[in-house]
């Protein structure tokens, strides 16, 4: 938290965003990979099967020929024709034989490796058998060479023709189940994409709003209520938000300072009422002082004037009282 409050604005405002991209981009590496690789093994499995298959057909094609070819020696008569179907026969012979060597090849377990080298060795008694029928073709001996053919060929022949049938119907069960499984991986490749990309989708966002809500809109959340509550008089409100490093910080800085001075102006304000306040009274107690002598000056006046005046009468009255008293006598 220490490091999104530091970020600045623009940072966290960006951050979502980058976020985003980063998991849309991963999500776009991650499906080209499966799919590459989903290639791959599809290509791989097509290849190694159509390559057994076509190796396999192979066998049966050069089997039948050669079948054919040592039937031919055994009854051509004409020299010429003779040689060239053996020079037919050997180049069959050797296409089925190197076919078998690359079904061994390709073997990926022991027992294809074991089926595979069985056929080999049929193969090689097959060609062994009609070797020795090509010799007695080329001597002639027709009937001694259609023998071999028909009694000892013959079954070592449908024995390699069981076995490549088996095997042709083997290799496409196993195209099938590689195109299947091509398929449900292609199905659940997409499945699982979809599912990632929902799920790193959602915790982009999620991560995305929680950056804003708690790096933006919270701290200006609560920026805003301690101004509020500092417009409604509470200048001693907190201001957490001062020690956070983006901008949000700044102002809350800038704010502290504000409350700060006015808490200075208030209490320079509050001496100086307080300084006028002292000198209004020490005014009205002088005044007051003044009035006090005033009025004692004048009540000591007037008394003094009524002590003199009944002086007077006094006198004046014995003054009366003394003619008064003449007259009389």
């Amino acid at each position: 938290m220490n490091l999104l409050g530091n970020a600045r604005i623009l940072v966290k405002a960006v951050l979502p965003l980058v976020i985003v991209a980063a998991v849309a981009g991963g999500l776009a590496f991650y499906a080209r990979s499966n799919l590459v690789q989903l290639a791959v093994q599809a290509r791989q499995v097509v290849h190694v099967q159509m390559t057994r298959l076509q190796n396999i057909m192979n066998v049966q094609i050069s089997v039948n020929e050669v079948s054919i070819l040592s039937r031919n020696i055994a009854m051509e008569f004409r020299k010429e024709e003779m040689a060239g179907y053996m020079q037919r026969y050997d180049a069959a012979k050797a296409s089925a034989l190197a076919s078998a060597d690359t079904l061994i090849a390709l073997s990926d377990s022991p027992e294809r490796k074991a089926a595979n080298t069985g056929l080999r060795e049929t193969l090689t008694e097959f060609f062994t058998i009609s070797e020795r029928a090509n010799v007695l073709g080329l001597r002639n001996d027709n009937e001694a060479a259609g023998k071999i053919l028909l009694v000892d060929a013959a079954p070592v022949r449908r024995k390699v023709r069981d076995f490549v049938q088996k095997r042709i119907d083997l290799l496409t069960a196993e195209l099938k189940r590689a195109s299947d499984n091509a398929d449900r991986s292609a199905a659940e490749a997409g499945t699982v994409l979809v599912g990632a990309a929902a799920g790193g989708l959602l915790a982009a966002l999620a991560l995305a709003v929680a950056i804003v809500v708690f790096g933006i809109t919270r701290p200006l959340g609560r920026l805003v209520g301690v101004l509020r509550r500092m417009a409604q008089g509470d200048a001693d409100a907190a201001i957490t938000e001062a020690a956070r490093g983006d901008e949000i910080g700044a102002v809350g800085r800038a704010v502290e300072g504000i409350r700060d001075m006015v808490a200075r102006k208030a209490a320079e304000q509050a001496e100086i009422e307080c300084l006028a306040e002292a000198a209004a009274a020490a005014e009205r107690k002088r005044t007051m002082t003044e009035l006090a002598d005033g009025f004692e000056r004048a009540v000591g006046g007037i008394v003094g004037l009524v002590s003199s005046s009944a002086t007077e009468l006094q006198a004046t009255a014995g003054t009366m009282t003394a003619t008064a008293t003449q007259t009389a006598s």
